[in-house]
């Protein structure tokens, strides 16, 4: 993951065709360069190869292209011809893989004349080994304890297996200026993560039967100005199938002091039309969680903040969660910083009036494990409620009913993550494994991902049911 400017810098480089194919050895030597240049993450030495090589690619943005990973490594050269080299980079600061193409020519200096970045899945080739529990705690500690010595990490990681807390760490400072440290109650803003409480509210609805799946934007809400919207549902909204579009933008930034409820985002956005036909295609869109929390809002008769509080934190015993106003004194919540010229600085001028039911609010991290534990006990949601929002609604198939999912050959799990400049924030709940893990960060994200991560890509799954099943039957032996 990389911030949106450098994923559209590397992403839309072009290659351009070659007069004078390159040597492979040519090759070789020019990936070398370019991963030392890189890793260096000084401003003159990658000046140096940026010139010498005529790279495309300014030195500001190779300066935030180390940031964001803290250098690379080759894994392996996936192609090797004449004019051409492939590979797959590890990146140092994660578990995140990349792959780079140069196209070269001949000379001296070998000059490149296209470059292509994307970042890249693990293959079987390429795989993590499992490591025991203890071994997969141990080297979550030794991670967070690296990138907080590079201030690369400031926040939070909690670890629980069958509701017993396994690993409990804090790093960081809560506040910089007043040299405040990350604690067990520290209040992080969560980006995205506001999503999951708005799914789980509706969610409940609907198995009360105030609102259904397939319940209208239009039979809910008939003066609801853009009529093109009408016909989006409940699940729609949910699996951001609706067309609803973002909120972030220049109306947002004019604005969003005066954003303070959810009717004062659709008095602003309500007259947009939709990206595309509801029910159509995927697009993620933050104003669908806006106008979804409108709906609550009528069948329940209860602003969003009520309902969210009655219907998700209290029965979850989330006692440190909310969305107070920006302008409210809140105890324990954290700062926000941004990297920015190299330099981490306040986010405060980025940030929405109040937190809402597309994200912005807090929690801590103990609040967030509440969450997982009580979704896992089936206390928020019947279990046939739960199976439908955890199916994938995506053809990639990582995004259910308002969660998160697991995909490919990752463990099955659901949760969501949130991320904005200066916050992070990662919540999973593996129920096979009986694993809830929670990542929380007051830095740019991915932050939280990358510390889940080092848990996630090692945890142990073969024998982790049996021994589960053996212990339940302890139990049960020793109740009768």
């Amino acid at each position: 993951m990389r911030s949106l400017g450098l994923l559209v810098l590397f992403l839309v480089m072009a290659l351009v065709a070659c007069s004078r194919p390159g040597t492979p050895a040519a090759g070789d030597a020019l990936l070398a360069g370019w991963t030392a240049a890189l890793s260096s993450g000084d401003a003159e030495t990658i000046r140096t190869f940026v010139e010498r090589h005529d790279l495309n690619a300014s030195v500001e943005d190779m300066l935030a292209w180390h940031d964001e990973t803290g250098g690379v490594d080759v894994l392996r050269v996936t192609e090797r011809e004449p004019g051409r080299i492939d590979a797959i980079l590890q990146t140092r600061l994660s578990d995140q893989l990349e792959r780079v193409a140069f196209e070269f020519d001949d000379g001296e200096p070998t000059q490149i004349t296209g470059f292509t970045y994307l970042l890249a899945e693990r293959t079987p080739d390429t795989a993590i080994a499992r490591l025991d529990e203890a071994a997969a705690l141990a080297a979550v500690a030794a991670h967070g304890d690296r990138l907080a010595a590079m201030d690369q990490f400031s926040g939070t990681v909690l670890i629980a297996r069958d509701g017993e807390v396994l690993l409990e760490r804090h790093w960081g400072q809560a506040d910089r200026e007043a040299g405040t440290p990350v604690d067990a109650d520290t209040r992080f803003r969560h980006g995205s993560l506001d999503k999951l409480f708005t799914a789980i509210a509706a969610l409940r609805l609907v198995e009360r039967g105030q609102l259904g799946l397939d319940s209208t934007v239009g039979q809910v809400l008939p003066d609801y100005p853009q009529e093109d919207l009408h016909p989006a549902t409940v699940r729609d909204l949910l699996a951001h199938r609706a067309g609803a579009g973002d909120i972030f933008g220049p109306e947002f930034d004019a604005h969003r002091l005066e954003l303070r409820s959810t009717a004062d985002y659709l008095r602003l956005f309500g007259e947009r039309e939709p990206e595309f036909t509801p029910g159509s295609e995927f697009r993620y869109a933050n104003y669908g969680y806006l106008l979804l929390a409108a709906m609550l809002e009528k069948v329940s008769g209860s602003d969003y903040y009520s309902l969210v509080q009655r219907e998700v934190f209290e029965p979850a015993g989330m006692q440190r969660t909310g969305a107070e106003p920006e302008s409210s004194v809140v105890d324990g919540r954290a700062a926000g910083y941004r990297r920015e010229a190299r330099r981490w600085t306040s986010n405060a001028g980025m940030l929405p009036a109040r937190g809402m039911a597309a994200g912005g609010g807090y929690s801590t991290a103990r609040d967030l494990l509440a969450l997982g534990e009580a979704l896992r006990g089936g206390r928020l949601l019947q279990p046939d409620t739960l199976a439908q929002a955890t199916q994938p609604s995506t053809e990639g198939g990582w995004y259910g009913l308002g969660m998160m999912i697991a995909r490919g050959d990752a463990p099955p799990g659901y949760g969501h993550d949130g991320g904005a400049p200066g916050m992070s924030a990662y919540l999973r709940v593996f129920p096979d494994s009986g694993y809830v893990v929670v990542a929380l960060s007051n830095l740019d994200p991915p932050r939280a991902n990358w510390l889940a991560d080092i848990f996630v890509n090692r945890m142990p799954l073969a024998g982790a049911g049996e021994e589960r099943a053996a212990k339940a039957q302890d139990g049960a032996a020793g109740s009768r």
